[in-house]
């Protein structure tokens, strides 16, 4: 099964708290059970890369009232699992991750709404997954974005698809019920 995790930080490129760690073990754990896994995160000023190559110059992201330009870089695979980085400058070279010491940055719902449509435009190219496992609020977006907008996207026909319905899962019987 083709996995992408969607987070805003991963160990060893960023961290501030937990989520990094379980970003950075989980993708790999379910490599090694034979998935092929990718990760999409920002990159961020204090993202650690080594020789890092761009695989889209420019994808192009419908947001606002325009378009928007991101790129998307590779650092290549570590334990089986593929990472890609977001490259925006604009909402993404910044001083710290989520904020300063003054509180958090005021555009952070556009920085991950920006973020998270550019992993579902870039994926378009790099190949869409079967799931997009999403961390956090920073990548929320995704799931209701492949329900909403890209609903109807010939490329996103059989992601998400496959998942078990919420409805169907809550009438079922339970064990508990035999």
């Amino acid at each position: 099964m083709h996995i992408a995790f969607v987070a805003s930080e991963c160990v060893p490129f960023s961290k501030t708290g937990g989520l990094a760690d379980v970003v950075g073990a989980l993708p790999k754990a379910l490599a090694a059970l034979g998935h092929q896994v990718s990760v999409y995160l920002p990159r961020y000023r204090q993202t650690k890369l080594s020789d890092p190559q761009t695989v889209v110059r420019s994808v192009t992201v419908p947001f606002d009232d325009k378009y928007r330009f991101a790129s998307v870089l590779t650092a290549g695979n570590s334990g089986g699992v593929r990472f890609y980085f977001v490259e925006y400058p604009h909402y993404f070279d910044r001083e710290a991750i989520y904020g300063t010491s003054s509180g958090d940055y005021p555009d952070n719902a556009e920085r991950y709404a920006l973020f998270s449509r550019s992993v579902l435009e870039a994926s378009k190219i790099l190949g869409v997954p079967q799931v997009f496992h999403c961390h956090d609020w920073q990548s929320a977006l995704v799931p209701v974005l492949l329900r909403t907008i890209y609903a109807e996207d010939p490329a996103f026909r059989d992601a998400g698809g496959r998942g078990v319905r919420l409805r169907e899962t809550l009438s079922r019987p339970r064990r508990s019920d035999y």
